[in-house]
């Protein structure tokens, strides 16, 4: 199903050149929280968001210690998009986003030590994919009935019905456009259909 966005999405990646341990994850903060001001004062709608964590080993450093290991962060910036919202009042706010975290970057770039931030192209998304389960679902089930009513016109057999059914998993999306969002639930028939000439409920 195809439905509005209701969310602009960039995410990121930020590390540090050649500094490690505690003082690179003190950097990474410091950059973080300047990131954090960057965009809530210039877009106070938008929520900065850090979730992912990583330390990598040095090859080059010896030392067994903290300081021998490279921290990464990763995250993601987030922008409501009112329903009402048009498509250049959108492509206004990929405008500004992507003005702001070029700006964050060049600024985190020439900061000692210097700090890697890598922003991708903000997309527009659903905030919560998994609310359209159900909905998904009825049309899975809808788009059945669709076919054994069209096998009860066709005299193809009176009554169908399906034999067993793989467990869903979680809703996917596929950003489209500023404007829509496809949602995709992986539901399919892992057996065939069963055409019954009689009764359903016959043996």
């Amino acid at each position: 199903m195809v439905v509005v966005p209701d969310v602009l999405r960039a995410t990121f990646s930020a590390m540090v050149d050649d500094h490690s341990g505690r003082a690179g994850l003190a950097a990474l903060e410091r950059a973080g929280g300047s990131l954090t001001v960057a965009i809530s004062s210039a877009l106070p709608a938008a929520q900065v968001h850090f979730y992912g964590f990583r330390l990598q080993r040095q090859q080059k450093l010896k030392s067994r210690s903290d300081d021998a290991l490279q921290p990464t962060v990763t995250g993601h910036i987030d922008i409501p998009l009112a329903a009402e919202l048009s498509f250049w009042g959108r492509a206004r706010l990929v405008t500004a986003l992507c003005a702001l975290t070029e700006s964050a970057a060049s600024e985190a770039a020439r900061q000692k030590p210097k700090i890697h931030v890598r922003f991708a192209v903000p997309v527009a998304l659903v905030a919560n994919p998994e609310a359209r389960r159900l909905e998904l679902m009825d049309r899975w089930f809808l788009r059945i009935n669709e076919i054994s009513a069209c096998a009860q016109k066709r005299r193809a057999g009176q009554a169908i019905r399906l034999q067993t059914c793989s467990f869903p998993g979680p809703v996917q999306q596929r950003s489209r456009s500023l404007m829509e969002v496809e949602l995709r639930l992986d539901l399919e028939a892992s057996g065939p259909l069963e055409v019954f000439h009689g009764s359903p409920d016959t043996p």
